[in-house]
């Protein structure tokens, strides 16, 4: 070897592949949902927040998807116009609840189908223990990036929630960092009224 040859870093060509993983993932999902439903990306993600939250708002479903309330009112207004959310104004006419129509449950429950279609293509060939390994790396990982409560909805906004049920590991860090940022705004409040 010369000493202008180049050795190969094994660190950054892990992730340089791992990030090709990403970027391949994201961009087969993006096709597949477009695909099997017609929907870009975005109002895929309004769909399947509208149609598995409690209640959910037009500002609920921008914070939840990672919107601006103006670009959430554009695809909950398309979904409504192919008929599969309905809008009502709340009670107080402060917001604009949103409802899934039975079209809407159904291209949602699509959705959901498509990420899982794309993600197992990802994982073909994996033994059962790999796919057991990896999903303990890939919860450790996500969880490294994910910000507070409010980040980790944006993250799981197209998840199926019946599959986590009430234990989303996501959810569970995002509220854990939420209270460390609180705990520690609350101490340097204390510290500088002192």
């Amino acid at each position: 070897m010369t000493s202008g040859e180049c050795v190969p870093d094994p660190d950054r060509r892990m992730r340089q592949l791992f990030a090709v993983l990403a970027d391949a993932v994201h961009e087969q999902l993006g096709a597949e949902v477009m695909r099997c439903t017609g929907l870009t990306p975005g109002s895929a993600a309004s769909l399947v927040v509208a149609a598995t939250s409690h209640s959910p708002t037009v500002s609920g479903i921008a914070a939840a998807i990672g919107f601006t309330p103006s670009g959430a009112l554009r695809a909950i207004a398309s979904l409504a116009a192919e008929g599969h959310v309905d809008r009502t104004n709340s009670a107080d006419h402060r917001s604009v609840e949103v409802t899934t129509t039975k079209s809407g449950r159904q291209l949602a429950r699509e959705v959901l189908a498509a990420r899982q279609r794309v993600v197992g293509r990802a994982m073909h060939g994996l033994s059962e223990q790999q796919e057991i390994q990896l999903g303990k790396l890939v919860q450790h990982m996500v969880a490294g990036l994910t910000r507070d409560a409010d980040h980790a909805k944006v993250l799981c906004r197209t998840c199926d929630r019946a599959l986590c049920g009430t234990g989303c590991p996501i959810a569970a860090i995002g509220a854990q960092r939420q209270l460390a940022l609180i705990s520690t705004r609350t101490a340097g409040e204390i510290r500088a009224r002192q």
